[in-house]
């Protein structure tokens, strides 16, 4: 049985009084040996801490503000996540519930961490146990916030978590839903080789030869691939795509289309969208979608996320503050997500076998541990 054990390690600092010129308890400013042996006291302490709650796996969820501790002697995954109630967390959902569930199948636990424990880090693990248990999302917030007191989901995270309840908990598509569709674009500018599916709100008209999509359809999923799509995001949609067979019990086969030869039925099912405004508007719009030469479809406004992504695969990736030990601040550039890495491990034969057996309830526990120093 798994462990998922929740909560911020408190990090202790002394703040220098740069304003009136002196520093508190009349200590001088650190030299820069000091604040390497200072860092390392602390390393030690909160490894010990984690060793005590036998934990080895972490789950950062703000590499923009906390480094890699210990990176040598604990297993990393990080996420981006502003506390914002912009902040789209559903479509990390997915990659967060591969890294809980490959930790589980090893008897381990994970320590999921933000800056306070409040809103970023229960978030996730009250979407987990939606999940894993089949619970509400009032069910999974009063089991999480049992274990932490101080659990608060901000507005905007609590409102997604309730609208993606039938997604998590693998309710299938009805016959008669309007098809879902996402786009792959980086997570974070920090990893942009992040790619994750990001839902679009009018797919009508969409597509973009740069990139690659999905859309669920009751019958199937389609990975629509552009003509100058990269194979490392190709690769990631392939991902996504059975991570919505594993985590969400999609029906039916995942095709992939190329772009210019799409079948027909894919235009069929654009054609049966509700239209947003008049219906022979919106046939002409799905009409012309159609007659666009290959490799010149572009939205502009996907314009940020495409450039993000080439400057990445081109230059590689070096996120900040990716460890806390001067004698490895020195990185070759990363050129592929390590979250991609773990996508493609549950890709196997036995996803199948995954989604036609039923899933059986194991109670994950959920803990609050605090290590001071």
């Amino acid at each position: 049985m798994a462990k998922i054990v929740q909560n911020d390690i408190p990090l202790r600092t002394m703040v220098g009084s740069d304003d009136v010129g002196e520093w508190p308890h009349g200590h001088h400013p650190p030299t820069p040996s000091g604040r390497r042996d200072n860092r390392k006291r602390q390393d030690c302490i909160i490894q010990e801490g984690l060793r005590q709650n036998g934990i080895i796996h972490v789950l950062n969820c703000v590499g923009f503000i906390c480094p890699e501790y210990i990176k040598s002697d604990l297993e990393y995954k990080t996420l981006w996540l502003q506390d914002s109630p912009s902040e789209d967390i559903t479509s990390i959902l997915h990659d967060v519930f591969d890294y809980f569930e490959d930790v589980r199948e090893q008897r381990g636990k994970v320590l999921v961490h933000c800056c306070q424990g409040v809103s970023r880090s229960t978030s996730l693990v009250i979407a987990y146990l939606m999940w894993r248990e089949g619970q509400s999302f009032d069910d999974a917030f009063q089991y999480v916030k049992a274990a932490r007191g101080i659990a608060n989901p901000n507005m905007g995270f609590a409102c997604q978590l309730l609208q993606c309840q039938k997604r998590v908990h693998a309710i299938p598509l009805s016959p008669s839903s309007v098809l879902r569709m996402y786009r792959m674009a980086p997570h974070s500018s920090y990893d942009a080789l992040h790619s994750i599916p990001k839902m679009l709100n009018d797919p009508s008209f969409a597509l973009d030869s740069r990139g690659t999509f999905l859309i669920h359809v009751p019958s199937a999923i389609y990975i629509w691939i552009s003509r100058r799509c990269e194979p490392i995001m190709e690769r990631d949609a392939k991902g996504a795509a059975f991570q919505v067979v594993r985590y969400e019990k999609a029906q039916g086969p995942i095709i992939t289309v190329e772009e210019g030869e799409e079948p027909s039925d894919l235009w069929d099912v654009f054609s049966n969208l509700p239209p947003s405004v008049g219906k022979s508007s919106h046939s002409l719009e799905i009409e012309s979608a159609k007659n666009i030469v290959p490799s010149e479809r572009k939205v502009d406004s996907y314009n940020v996320d495409f450039e993000l992504f080439c400057k990445a695969i081109t230059g590689g990736v070096v996120p900040p503050f990716s460890s806390s030990g001067p004698e490895q601040e020195t990185h070759l550039p990363a050129r592929e997500s390590n979250w991609s890495g773990l996508r493609r491990k549950f890709i196997s034969d036995s996803v199948k076998g995954f989604v036609s057996t039923p899933k059986v309830s194991m109670c994950s526990r959920v803990e609050s541990i605090q290590i001071h120093y």
